[in-house]
């Protein structure tokens, strides 16, 4: 045989093997076995027997004075007649799972304890197929039955009269050589692997799936303790059967340079996933990059954040993690983890010396995430061990696979290699050679693979500020009567005075400096003729949409000489750009009614000299919105207003910027890379669509999660991220860029100037369009990184859109047939009233618009057919338990009809839902803890589920009178866009409407998902219910029934736990606020153990409920309502459970299911008219007790389904 050699950076000790090896053994006794055998007789037939023994049950970290290293005796030979086999133990396996045996015995645990001393014994025996094994010592009995892999209590009492049979050594997973075997499986000379005693020599009977036969040899036999052995299975099912993993994901594994987990990354890396490790000391991080192939590495011990490290590896979020570690870094995952991500725990090594595990704080990401977090017992699949071998061991002979043990010499040196373990001692799979002499060499078997491919994959949150208006297609603004009432009466009078009205405007206080703020300005009245004075050239305009744009900003400070832009006086009206009708004209090219757009005052009236293709533009094509032509539609114009002083003023405006700036600026080409900052605002949006249309490879950043969903989501971006979450902006472009940026397009300047030049590429292009993060200081940030433009040949080109301004029917040209076609979106965040002005201004310099700002000037658009409508609007972000006082009941106006052309419905609404969830919306936005839906804003109404009935439509599948359930704000009428498969139509009108808010809509698919789909039921289990009482569960609880389950639900009052029983069929309940040891009531319900538990509050219910949970159960994560009013979630400590009862944890979110409604109505309609299913509501009367009913949902005054009933207008 040739062996080769390598010296990596592995810890002394450890060697490595290329090539191929066979383990010949001639001759396995040893000089003592042939001479005690060749004398004869029964005595000289038995050799010493080394063992490694507990002395006592560990709590805390082992320690080797933890073991005792004897010596025994053992007979070569097996009773006749006997099935069992004596064999000779080659190597030994030291794995995590070891240190929960050697705790005191303990009924729920997966693997028996480890026996103490000699005060404890075993006898084993077969009973057909199955082996029963008898557990004593001098104070306790256990009884068991192995079969088919699972392990049944038979008994459990007090030792009364056993025979002492033999002490035995603690066990674990080995390789072996049959020595004598009264099976007929197995014969003298064969090699097996599996279960046996920490000795030389073990009898043993084999079981099935628990002791294979090795038949392979080419292999180093050493590799049957971990890559052919339990570990190889373990990261073969966990990652394949389990995690069920796709090309392309980001995979994240812990404790990677394990057995198992050095496995995992390189099976993850064969799937083309981009994978990343972590180990606890720069030798394996190093191992894992450049011997594992693993993308990244970090060392945890070195990170003071382990959510900041992880953000660091997977900027784009984790799809799957392979669970190793446990406590504190899954906490860290569940936060970094992507929706419908999959977990599966192997185990937890960092719990497993803790006398009191950590709590897991972060368990409600598993809802809203739609995490499925899955324990799993390797033996479960071993029926697929042949599968495996087919697979890996190719994989090993063709150089695929690395493997990296670390070696004990000695049977003596076990209990130092076994504690080692739980300290990271060992660099790989830690095994024991117990018979040296037999072994021709020691190796590590080192392979290369060079296939490594990264693969991200987006997030989508199709989420929009609310109060932000997305529109895609046509909509006309028809303003039949624009003269208010005030209007018509002073004007149908005469004469100067009776031609006057008041006007509304907003003024400059004084100059400003720094941040500007609302109190910078006066919002005031004075009065305005509705007349032109006789021949001449101006025109008077009723003001209806008021612009808000960055560059404004530099109109607020002191006059300055070399300013693009003229000042704005103080006390004066501020001006910029808006859409206007005229009311009275003098100029020959405007007559009354004319649509225009251009420089006007922030006021209800303006008085103007249209300079025509220069600073005003006719509107002329009105079946898009008329808001477009403060945005999409508009452009740069120049403001003449001073052409005396010779100072000309150019002003920019969107749309025209955007198209300018873009393509003629930019000159782009066809797979170009395409930065844009300040991406979601008003040119922003545009610049990104147009560059999709070229066909380029398109990223933005904005500065909230709100606003990269919507660029990825809405606008179509390939990708998008936060500034403000990104330490290194320049790594964050590197990211998003690995090939370098071709055309950036500028709004943001200072550091994001400086990452950018930092990654551009040759021959680059920059636009310059403005550089908001400079406009508020006093003195603007440097631009360090310039030289780059020399070397990369890079333009930067700064313009003024007015240069192109010929270019403006061309550009409306190519526009209008974009946006009629939905081919472009545009989003818009509108402030109602002129009196919003200032506010809405001063928050676009703080990032607080989502879209293009607008400001609509109400006089402008209400006609005779609008009425008040009460609104519930949340006050501002809730800490703690929310208060009635954290929300308001205002009033405002609506317009009763629908614009022509527009596909939104008007509803008046009839029922609106309180629910559980809604308490996370009201929790401030935190990138950190991303939730199902968008945190509501305060000074908006709060939304949720209702029961609406339709008023006006201009959408093909509503017509007036039709009623729908879905989503609505909480007022008395709400303007929306339906949206397949979150707006039903309410077809089944023979039952109370109010059940849409219940058993017939969100709740009820709530129900119908989580118990049918997610916990996949079957006849005779046993399911456990908590806020068994309300909307969800009192369902769950009947479908169970329904399915002939044993069921049992909690609830908080004596008077709801009666409802459960005697009115909703539940099996048993009890009330959780009356019970001390929730463990014990679970125990009592529960005595031999929970299937299914359809989760509703989290915390320490969850906990009880893991110690109950039967073997393979099922945990339904609906929601965790006791978290959700805690600043600091409670932990839950029993997770570690999980793993050894195979427990599958899945979040899930009704909204995943709502496809699925048809199907959930064929169902549940049926069992509703047969009366077998009942459903229980809390009313309450009128919007203005909704504050109170959603609030009481939180303190449990509520009993069944609690909504509220805002007009009981007849179905």
């Amino acid at each position: 045989m040739i062996w080769l050699r390598e010296n990596p950076t592995i810890k002394a000790g450890a060697s490595a093997t290329i090539g191929r090896r066979s383990d010949q053994f001639v001759e396995l006794r040893s000089e003592s076995e042939k001479r005690t055998m060749s004398t004869g007789g029964e005595n000289r037939a038995t050799v010493t027997n080394k063992q490694v023994r507990l002395r006592d049950h560990v709590s805390g970290f082992p320690k080797e004075s933890d073991f005792d290293f004897t010596t025994t005796t053992v007979e070569l030979r097996v009773p006749e007649g006997s099935k069992s086999v004596l064999v000779k133990n080659l190597y030994l396996s030291c794995d995590p799972y070891m240190r929960t045996r050697m705790g005191k015995p303990d009924a729920s645990a997966l693997a028996q304890g480890f026996a103490v001393g000699q005060n404890e014994y075993y006898y084993n025996d077969i009973l057909g197929d199955s082996m029963l094994r008898c557990y004593f010592n001098h104070k306790s009995l256990w009884m068991l039955l192995i079969h088919d892999t699972k392990t049944f209590i038979l008994k459990t009492g007090v030792l009364e009269d056993y025979e002492k049979k033999s002490s035995i050594p603690i066990y674990g997973f080995g390789v072996s050589r049959v020595m004598e075997s009264g099976h007929p499986d197995y014969k003298k000379g064969d090699l097996l692997w599996g279960m046996v005693g920490w000795e030389e020599y073990s009898v043993i009977t084999p079981i099935p799936d628990m002791h294979f036969k090795i038949h392979d040899t080419s292999v180093p036999l050493s590799y049957y303790t971990g890559l052919l052995g339990m570990p190889g299975m373990t990261a073969y099912a966990g990652f394949y059967e389990v995690c069920s993993p796709k090309k392309g994901e980001t995979v994240y594994v812990s404790a990677a340079s394990g057995a198992v987990g050095q496995l995992v990354g390189q099976f993850a890396k064969m799937m083309g996933c981009y994978v990343v490790g972590s180990a606890g000391s720069k030798q394996k991080v190093d191992l894992l990059k450049t011997k594992f192939g693993f993308d990244d590495a970090f060392n945890y011990k070195e990170e003071q954040d382990l959510s900041a490290a992880l953000k660091r590896c997977f900027p784009k979020g984790i799809d799957i993690y392979f669970e190793n570690v446990g406590g504190k870094m899954l906490d860290a995952v569940l936060l970094n983890m992507n929706t419908h991500g999959r977990i599966a725990v192997c185990g937890m090594i960092s719990q497993y010396n803790l006398q009191e595990q950590e709590g897991v704080h972060n368990l409600s990401s598993i809802i809203y995430k739609r995490i499925r977090i899955q324990g799993f017992a390797v033996f479960d699949f071993y029926d697929k061990y042949s599968k495996f071998l087919e697979f890996v061991i190719p994989c090993i002979k063709e150089g695929k696979i690395a493997y990296v043990e670390d070696v004990a010499e000695g049977l003596e040196k076990g209990p130092e290699a076994l504690v080692g373990l739980f300290h990271g001692k060992n660099v790989g799979k830690q095994v024991v050679v117990v018979a040296r002499d037999l072994i021709t060499s020691q190796h590590l078997r080192s392979y290369d693979s060079g296939w490594i491919k990264d693969g991200l994959r987006e997030n989508e949150n199709p989420t929009i500020k609310a109060g932000a208006s997305a529109t895609i297609g046509r909509r006309s603004d028809q303003f039949v009567e624009l003269r208010s009432e005030s209007e018509k009466r002073t004007m149908s009078t005469g004469g100067d005075n009776g031609a006057t009205v008041t006007n509304k405007q907003v003024r400059l206080r004084d100059h400003v400096s720094g941040f500007p703020k609302e109190s910078d300005f006066d919002f005031t009245t004075t009065t305005v003729e509705l007349r032109v004075p006789e021949g001449s050239k101006s025109v008077l305009v009723k003001n209806l949409y008021l612009s808000c744009d960055p560059y404004m900003r530099t109109r607020m400070g002191k006059p300055d000489t070399s300013a693009l832009t003229q000042a704005f006086t103080v006390g004066q009206p501020i001006s910029g750009y808006g859409v206007s009708r005229v009311i009275e004209s003098g100029h020959p090219d405007y007559k009354k009614g004319d649509f225009l757009w251009g420089m006007v005052g922030w006021e209800e009236y303006s008085v103007i000299t249209p300079i025509p293709g220069m600073q005003h533009f006719k509107i002329n094509d009105t079946d898009v919105p008329l808001s477009y032509y403060t945005g999409l539609l508009g452009m740069l114009y120049p403001d003449l207003a001073h052409l005396q002083s010779l100072a000309a003023e150019w002003i920019s405006m969107p749309g025209m910027t955007a198209y300018a700036g873009f393509y003629e600026v930019c000159s782009p080409k066809k797979g170009e890379t395409v930065y844009v900052s300040a991406a979601s605002g008003a040119v922003g949006q545009l610049v990104g669509q147009f560059a999709k249309m070229m066909g380029c490879y398109v990223v933005g950043s904005a500065g909230s999660k709100q606003k990269v969903d919507l660029l990825k989501t809405k606008f179509g971006f390939d990708d998008a991220f936060n500034y403000k979450e990104e330490q290194d902006l320049s790594a964050a472009l590197k990211r998003c860029f690995p090939k370098g940026i071709d055309i950036y397009f500028e709004n943001v300047g200072g550091k994001m100037l400086d990452a950018v030049l930092l990654n551009m590429n040759t021959h680059g292009r920059i636009a310059v369009c403005g550089m908001i993060s400079q406009y508020n200081l006093e003195e603007q940030e440097g631009v360090h990184n310039l030289s780059s433009i020399i070397y990369k040949r890079i333009r930067i080109q700064g313009f003024v859109v007015v240069d192109f301004y010929d270019k403006y029917a061309k550009f409306l040209e190519f526009v209008i047939p974009c946006i009629k076609e939905g081919k472009i979106a545009y989003v818009e965040d509108v402030a109602e009233g002129l009196e919003k002005g200032p506010e809405a201004l001063v928050g676009l310099f703080h990032g607080k618009n989502v879209g293009k700002q607008v400001v609509v000037t109400l006089g402008g658009v209400i006609g005779a057919t609008v009425v008040s409508n009460k609104q519930v609007v949340f006050r501002d972000y809730v800490t703690g338990f929310p208060k009635e006082s954290d929300l308001l009941i205002t009033s405002n106006t609506v317009d009763l009809r629908i614009p022509a052309g527009s596909t939104t419905v008007l509803l008046k609404n009839l029922y609106l839902s309180c629910d559980p969830y809604m308490r996370n919306r009201m929790r401030k936005p935190d990138p950190s803890r991303p939730a199902t839906a968008q945190s509501f804003l305060p000074g908006k109404p709060i939304s949720g589920f209702g029961v609406s009935k339709v008023m006006d439509s201009g959408h093909p599948d509503y017509k007036e009178g039709d009623l729908l359930w879905g989503a609505v704000g909480w007022e008395e009428y709400s303007v929306i866009t339906p949206i397949p498969n979150l707006h039903f139509k309410i077809h089944h009108t023979d039952f109370p409407l109010s059940y849409y808010t219940g058993l017939l809509g969100m709740p009820g698919m709530t129900a119908y998902a989580g118990f049918y789909e997610i916990c996949s039921p079957k006849k005779g289990e046993t399911v456990f219910v908590s806020a068994a009482s309300g909307a969800v569960g009192q369902l769950v609880g009947q479908f169970a029934k329904l399915m002939g389950c044993y069921v049992v639900g909690s609830a908080g009052t004596k008077d709801k736990v009666d409802l459960l029983k005697n009115k909703l069929g539940f099996d048993d309940a009890f009330n959780y606020k009356e019970e001390n040891d929730l463990n014990a009531a679970l125990k009592r319900c529960f005595p031999e153990g929970i299937d299914i538990y359809f989760e509703n509050v989290g915390g320490r219910m969850m906990d009880a409920v893991i110690l109950n949970m039967r073997p393979h159960g099922r945990i339904a994560a609906c929601g965790m309502i006791s978290q959700y009013n805690l600043q600091i979630p409670e932990g839950v400590y029993n997770l570690s459970l999980i793993t050894y009862k195979r427990i599958r944890i899945q979040g899930f979110n009704a909204i995943d299911y709502f496809h699925k409604y048809s199907e959930f109505s064929e169902f549940v309609v049926p069992y509703i008219r047969e009366s077998k299913i009942t459903y229980v509501e809390d009313v309450a009367d009128g919007l203005e007790s909704a504050p109170a009913a959603l609030v009481g949902l939180f303190h449990g005054k509520n009993v069944g389904k609690q909504l509220v009933v805002v007009s009981r207008e007849k179905k």
